[in-house]
């Protein structure tokens, strides 16, 4: 019984790799051709310019989804596996934040050390966290008015990230499941605000617990959502 559970779960996931590699294809192909039509956007009626806005607004959602989808797939099939190294902490969690200040236009939040802080050593994938901290700064800029810092402390013996942002917080009994798949909770019910696809953080708990952490939410200082990683410290040297 556990072989057959295990099979199935690996013929799953590679069918949702091959559903979103086969996607791929013509999404690009769609996006250029939105990209065109952006470029003679004038010369469309105003009805014919909001039809254009949602659907590039929509393929843009649904781009991000196979992404998030095929990366997900691989990594429950194991197809790609961890490139763990041992690195300084806190450069890393640095590195990660401008790169993804960077990568959405944003302007890089404050990161708080606190004093109790040395000279931590942590093992991660690399690209994986710097995915994890991107994801919880564009998912604070779409949801919750920005990142308002970075605070970086012990907690538990362990190294604590802490991405506190300037929204209205996340309710109590959303708390666990908003890093489930495709769960959205009340942001979803607005259309008036940017949507996402739904695993952003299901991917961030993945990758998380891949090196050893966890992740939850609390409250902010400032009222906002606090979302927590803590991860191992080790004592190595770092690569």
């Amino acid at each position: 019984m556990v072989s057959q559970l295990v099979e199935r779960l690996e013929r799953d996931a590679r069918f949702a790799s091959d559903v979103s590699h086969e996607l791929r294809s013509p999404l690009t192909t769609l996006a250029t051709t939105a990209s065109v039509l952006q470029q003679h956007r004038v010369e469309l009626s105003p009805a014919g310019q909001e039809s254009l806005d949602l659907l590039t607004a929509d393929l843009s959602i649904f781009q991000s989804l196979v992404e998030d989808l095929l990366e997900m797939a691989r990594a429950d099939a194991g197809a790609v596996p961890l490139a763990i190294e041992t690195v300084d902490a806190v450069e890393l969690v640095r590195q990660s934040v401008r790169s993804a200040a960077r990568r959405h236009g944003l302007a890089e939040p404050p990161i708080e050390v606190a004093p109790a802080i040395d000279e931590p050593l942590i093992s991660v994938d690399r690209r994986r966290f710097e995915r994890v901290i991107t994801n919880l700064i564009d998912n604070a800029h779409h949801y919750a008015g920005g990142t308002t810092a970075v605070r970086l402390d012990y907690e538990r013996g362990q190294f604590a990230v802490n991405v506190d942002d300037a929204g209205p917080g996340v309710p109590t009994e959303e708390r666990d499941a908003i890093f489930e798949r495709f769960f959205r909770g009340r942001a979803a019910h607005d259309r008036g605000i940017a949507r996402g696809t739904g695993l952003g953080l299901a991917l961030v708990r993945d990758h998380v617990r891949a090196f050893g952490g966890s992740i939850e939410v609390l409250e902010s200082p400032e009222g906002g959502a606090r979302f927590r990683i803590l991860l191992p410290l080790v004592d190595e040297e770092p690569s």
